[in-house]
């Protein structure tokens, strides 16, 4: 078991839903959020965490969201992993510049993401 807050953000159900059963699976306190801006009004009660981002939402995509990081000096303590779906891999590269040095294809695998939550991982 480990203490982690991990923030889920994806915009489709199904995908919150099995974010759901992994956090149960690998026993993390898990925040699910819809779009960026639900996540952005999380992260204004936390201090670090992992995030679980979704790249292509509604309100505030990920690519945003991660702007938002780096533009006010967040990046250093939240580790992101960037979601990509089919249409999102052209994104990568962005992200990258941006920062982001974690991505996984969907769907997640609990695996990967236990391996970003042990310690000295990020």
């Amino acid at each position: 078991m480990t203490d982690h807050k991990v923030f889920f953000v994806d915009d489709d159900e199904v995908t919150l839903f099995l974010y759901k059963r992994i956090a149960r699976k690998l026993g993390v306190e898990g925040v699910f959020c819809e779009n960026g801006q639900q996540l952005l009004d999380q992260l204004k009660e936390v201090s670090s965490g992992l995030i679980v981002l979704d790249i292509n939402m509604p309100v505030l995509n990920g690519i945003q969201v991660v702007e938002f990081l780096k533009e006010n000096n967040l990046m250093h303590d939240y580790t992101v992993l960037a979601m990509l779906g089919s249409a999102s891999m052209d994104k990568k590269t962005v992200l990258k510049d941006l920062g982001v040095t974690h991505f996984s294809e969907k769907p997640l695998k609990a695996s990967y993401l236990q391996e970003l939550l042990e310690p000295n991982a990020t």
